[in-house]
């Protein structure tokens, strides 16, 4: 059973593919990566790293902030946890008289910019 207590959850696999859907944020990334996160099925773990995702996830200020994950982003690069091997694609469709349309590959969707849509002239 792959989703039960035995399964990845339980860390009991050699390899496994399966989804990590994010909406893009690096908060999203804190019970995966950290030390002891609950969804860090891998079992990776680095002390520097964990703190600095930490730091990162209760920082409020977003140069601050950035800088930590982005740390935390360079000692897990060395240390390759695991091989992402794709991002899911996503289409995005509109007439061409639109502007300001973005695509948003994580969980917000087409509309998350629709603020900046306008007809063009």
């Amino acid at each position: 059973m792959i989703f039960g207590p035995t399964g990845i959850p339980g860390g009991d696999f050699d390899i496994a593919e399966f989804a990590e859907i994010t909406t893009g944020d690096p908060s999203d990334w804190y019970d995966l990566w950290r030390c002891g996160g609950a969804a860090n099925y891998t079992g990776y773990c680095s002390v520097k790293a964990s703190k600095l995702i930490q730091q990162g996830n209760s920082e409020l200020d977003p140069a601050k902030r950035a800088k930590d994950y982005q740390a935390a982003d360079a000692l897990m690069a060395a240390a390759v946890p695991n091989f992402p091997f794709y991002q899911r694609p996503v289409p995005l469709i509109y007439k061409s008289g639109i502007a300001g349309m973005k695509n948003n590959p994580g969980t917000g969707g087409p509309f998350w910019n629709i603020e900046d849509w306008k007809w063009k002239s």
